[in-house]
């Protein structure tokens, strides 16, 4: 994991005597406590989360079983279009943002690491970035319909439903809608995720951040046809957001996306599948991941804008300074990646997201 140049030799102005031995010792204990970190998080969301499920069903189970409640009546104001909204809503906030907020201010070593929150940088680089971003997410859309389609050949169920269930009927419901479909998720997810987990596990390097956060984003979305899109999402997302030094470049990319969603499916329930429609949004969406391709590829043939992407640490010590390689150590971001993974903490978080996985795939099924 670690390479050394016995030719380094630390600056003379060193506040204390670095070794190779110290430095490891340093990046091993930041390693683990933001490893533990990242884990406790995404255990109080998944415990969240399913103490929720519970007290749906037993509330159900209550109205079932009480003499003169009208269940009927209560099952359909429940599952009306604005009553799904709020509840939907309180579930992004709440439930998938709460417990990551909440084990952030338990763990002071992760309290204190800023949360980018500025203005975008990188000039009429962003603009490009975003179109860049959502060109990328459709093709992430593109290939979970492909692997959707694959299932379906196997097990003959769609595992991937992009529809949604309670569509707008009046104009506040199309707001509630809006809100809790596309400006809620784009917020929460992008503070989780590329805010308090990505911006920890930059303090080893940034490639070895966005590499991690990308799979754990594709393993939370509990759907296994999506796991492509969100990986890929993940990863070009965080770019964005390390490039442009802010989380609004993110959440920018994640709203449109999440906008788009909304609209085709809103215009084929309005006007069905008429031929009109399927070849207006067919242009649209291929036109969208040829332009991000296209782009993708102008905007890395440039050396700077492959920064990320090389091997050098953000190590943060207290006795050296910032963004050097103390002794040559160097990031190794497999080597590192797998002992995320491998951490008995964040194996039980994988374990219960893929038991996660494969239920909602089994109910799709059935």
């Amino acid at each position: 994991m670690y390479e050394t140049d016995p030719g380094y030799m630390p600056p003379p102005d060193h506040r204390r005597k670095v070794t190779e031995p110290l430095v490891k010792m340093g990046v091993n204990q930041m390693l683990r406590g933001i490893v533990i970190f990242c884990a406790a998080a995404i255990l109080a969301h998944l415990l969240a989360s399913r103490l929720v499920s519970i007290g749906l069903g037993v509330l159900f189970d209550v109205m079932r079983s009480v003499k003169g409640a009208d269940y009927d009546t209560f099952a359909a104001t429940f599952n009306s279009s604005a009553v799904q909204y709020v509840i939907n809503t309180f579930y992004t906030v709440f439930v998938v943002g709460g417990p990551f907020v909440l084990v952030r201010l338990c763990f002071r070593a992760q309290r204190h690491t800023p949360i980018p929150m500025g203005r975008p940088k990188a000039g009429r680089r962003w603009a490009l970035l975003v179109v860049i971003g959502l060109g990328m997410c459709m093709l992430g859309n593109l290939l979970s319909s492909y692997l959707d389609m694959f299932m379906n050949a196997i097990t003959g169920t769609e595992i991937f439903d992009a529809s949604l269930e309670s569509l707008p009927e009046s104009p506040m419901d199309l707001v509630m809608f809006v809100v809790s479909t596309a400006i809620a998720p784009a917020l929460i997810e992008e503070l989780v995720f590329r805010g308090i987990l990505m911006q920890p596990l930059r303090a080893i390097s940034d490639r070895f951040a966005l590499v991690t956060t990308a799979i754990l984003f594709g393993l939370i979305h509990h759907n296994p046809a999506q796991i492509p899109f969100a990986i890929i999402a993940g990863f070009v997302i965080g770019y964005a957001t390390i490039v442009t030094e802010s989380l609004w470049t993110g959440v920018c990319i994640h709203l449109l996306n999440n906008l788009y969603a909304v609209v085709v499916t809103t215009v084929y329930d309005r006007f069905g599948a008429t031929v009109i429609v399927n070849l207006v949004t067919d242009v649209v969406f291929y036109g969208m991941i040829l332009a991000g391709i296209v782009l993708t590829i102008l905007y890395f043939s440039k050396e700077k804008n492959r920064a990320v992407f090389r091997e050098t640490n953000n190590f943060r010590f207290p006795w050296y300074p910032a963004g050097t390689i103390p002794f040559g150590v160097r990031v190794s971001t497999g080597g590192f990646i797998g002992r995320v993974f491998s951490h008995p903490l964040m194996l039980v978080a994988v374990l219960w997201m893929f038991a996660e996985t494969v239920e909602t795939a089994i109910q799709s099924m059935g």
